[in-house]
């Protein structure tokens, strides 16, 4: 009987695989209805950004009048989509240079490694006095004490591997004039969103100052009639106008 035991390096890998909660609605007939506004509004106010997020916020004075350009600036440092945009520019940009490896030369390491312990047992046996066997029957024996062997091994193994592709009949290039109009598409899209997000702070400042000047033109005009209506009421007064006149 052997017994072997057998110790090896084992590598393991983890995934960890995080599930987001996304509610759908309670039936096919019902819409989602988010939370209620004020409550919302109450988490928002009490919300507090982390110092990763901080360096990101622009600080705004409210006791400043700020320009158009400077709101842009604001709008385009605290809007989402620009980092967006951004972030899928540099992943381009980062494929544009993983092709670009594909022209050079890359080594491949390897290294293994094991151990191994085995016990071998040496019984020492006795035969019983028995008459001689017939018809091919062995002997009775029996163990009677014995001895093991034990060996021991260690496995090193390393490998290096370098390989350089040299031609390819034009895959590498195909590829790499792929990933630059993907990295093209990408910082037009970053521009896009810069234009957008510029538009409409544009938009919305002089909507701004157009509603401002509405204000200016109604108040002016409630002035004038505040004017007319106490001349008249003084007209009337002194016996100068009638009552329609007044209405």
């Amino acid at each position: 009987m052997n017994i072997a035991f057998i110790g090896a390096t084992q590598f393991l890998a983890t995934i960890a695989i995080a599930f987001g909660r996304d509610d759908p609605p309670p039936s096919p007939v019902r819409p989602w209805a988010p939370r209620t506004l004020p409550r919302y509004e109450g988490d928002l106010r009490h919300y507090q950004p982390t110092e990763a997020e901080r360096r990101y916020l622009p600080a705004i004075d409210p006791r400043k009048t700020y320009n158009l350009a400077e709101l842009i600036d604001i709008a385009q440092r605290s809007n989402p989509e620009t980092r967006v945009a951004w972030e899928r520019a540099r992943q381009a940009a980062a494929a544009v240079g993983l092709t670009a490896s594909a022209y050079y030369p890359y080594v491949v390491a390897a290294a293994a490694g094991g151990y191994d312990r085995a016990f071998i047992p040496f019984p020492t046996l006795r035969t019983l006095p028995q008459p001689p066997p017939t018809n091919g029957n062995l002997p009775n024996v029996e163990i009677v004490g014995g001895g093991d062997l034990v060996t021991e091994s260690l496995l090193a193994r390393g490998e290096l591997t370098a390989k350089w592709l040299l031609l390819d009949f034009g895959g590498r290039s195909a590829i790499r004039t792929a990933a630059r109009e993907k990295l093209m598409m990408a910082n037009v899209g970053f521009n896009g969103t810069h234009q957008k997000i510029v538009f409409d702070v544009t938009d919305r400042f002089y909507q701004l100052g157009t509603a401002r000047q509405k204000v200016m033109v109604t108040q002016s005009a409630l002035d004038a009639a505040k004017t007319v209506e106490q001349a008249a009421q003084a007209r009337f007064d002194n016996g100068l106008a009638t009552k329609p006149e007044l209405l």
